[in-house]
C-alpha cells in the first residue's frame, strides 16, 4: 500500500521548468498514488507535461480540466498500479473520477477541487456536488484549494465571511464527510503583502467509508515553496510509541550469576525511573 494516498497542489501554474522540477521532485520522493493539481494555468495538457511532473517511468494517467486563459485548470493524474479509474467528470471547478483504489478494494469517488473565491459561485458550486454526490452514493475523498475556511483559527487578521464558513460547515455535514487534523502547521496559504495574511484554505475531506478501511491516515502539509499554497499531503500517519515494553522470563532466575547482575544493575542504575522507588 502507498504510504502516501494522494497529495493536492494549488500549483499557481506549471509555465516555469524551475517550478516543475520541484514538482517532480516533491512527486518522486513522495510517490503518492493520486496527484491533484489547481490553477495549472493550461489550456492544454499532453504526455510530455505529465512527464516532466511525475517522472518519465512514472505509471500515471491522467485527466485535465483547460484553463480559461491563464485563469484555473485542474490535473488529476493516478498512478495505474493504485487506482483502477471507470469513469470521470470534468468540469471547470472540479474533475469528480470514479474507481477503485486496488490494495483495499474500495470503490469511491475522487474529486479534485478547486473553489471560485466569490461567495456566490462557491455556494453554487456546493450545491452542485451536493446533488452529484447524493447521485452516486460511494465513498468520497475530496481534495483541493477550498478558497474558504472553516473557522477563525484557520485565518490571521480580522475580516470574516461568516456566512460563507456557516455555508461551508453545512456543505461538510450535509455530505457526511470528515476534515481530518492537519500535521506539520495550521495554515496552507499566505499572501505577499506588506502585512502578510495566512489561511487554511487546502484540505481533504473524506467519508467513514475510507477512514474505516485506512484508520492509520493523517493529512499533513508539504514543505516545498514554489507557489504561495503549500501542497497537502494524505498519507499513513507514523506514530512513536516508544521503546518496546521489557520481558521477563522465570528461567532468569536460575541462571547462575542471577543475584549478582541483578544487583549490578540496580546501582547502576540508581535513582533512575523505576529502580528509584526500590530504595
Amino acid at each position: 500500500m502507498n504510504s502516501t494516498l494522494c497529495v493536492s497542489w494549488n500549483t499557481r501554474g506549471l509555465g516555469s521548468s524551475t517550478k516543475r522540477a520541484a514538482i517532480r521532485k516533491q512527486i518522486l520522493k513522495l510517490k503518492p498514488g493520486l496527484i491533484f493539481i489547481q490553477e495549472s494555468k493550461r489550456e492544454n495538457v499532453d504526455i510530455a507535461l505529465i512527464a516532466q511532473l511525475c517522472g518519465r517511468n512514472s505509471n500515471f494517467n491522467y485527466v485535465f480540466s483547460p484553463s480559461t486563459g491563464a485563469a484555473g485548470g485542474l490535473i488529476t493524474c493516478w498512478d495505474d498500479d493504485f487506482f483502477a479509474q471507470q469513469n470521470t467528470s470534468i468540469h471547470k471547478r472540479f474533475i469528480a473520477s470514479v474507481g477503485i483504489i486496488k490494495q483495499i478494494g474500495l470503490k469511491c469517488i475522487a474529486i479534485n477541487l478547486y473553489a471560485p473565491n466569490s461567495h456566490a459561485e462557491r455556494k453554487i458550486l456546493w450545491e452542485e456536488l451536493r446533488e452529484m454526490l447524493d447521485r452516486v452514493k460511494l465513498p468520497i475523498l475530496i481534495g483541493g484549494d477550498f478558497n474558504i475556511v472553516r473557522s477563525k483559527s484557520e485565518k490571521s487578521g480580522v475580516h470574516f465571511h461568516r456566512s460563507a464558513m456557516e455555508e461551508f460547515e453545512s456543505f461538510i455535514g450535509d455530505v457526511g464527510i470528515i476534515d481530518l487534523p492537519l500535521a506539520g502547521g495550521a495554515y496552507t496559504w499566505s499572501s505577499n503583502w506588506e502585512v502578510p495574511v495566512f489561511c487554511r484554505l487546502d484540505r481533504f475531506l473524506l467519508s467513514a467509508d475510507i477512514l474505516s478501511k485506512l484508520p492509520d491516515i493523517t493529512q499533513k502539509l508539504g514543505d516545498c515553496s514554489v507557489s504561495d499554497h503549500k501542497p497537502i499531503i494524505l498519507c499513513k500517519s507514523i506514530q512513536n510509541r516508544g521503546p518496546k515494553p521489557f520481558r521477563w522470563f522465570d528461567h532468569w532466575a536460575d541462571e547462575e550469576g542471577y543475584v549478582k547482575i541483578v544487583e549490578k544493575a540496580a546501582t547502576m542504575a540508581k535513582g533512575k525511573g523505576i529502580v528509584s522507588f526500590l530504595d
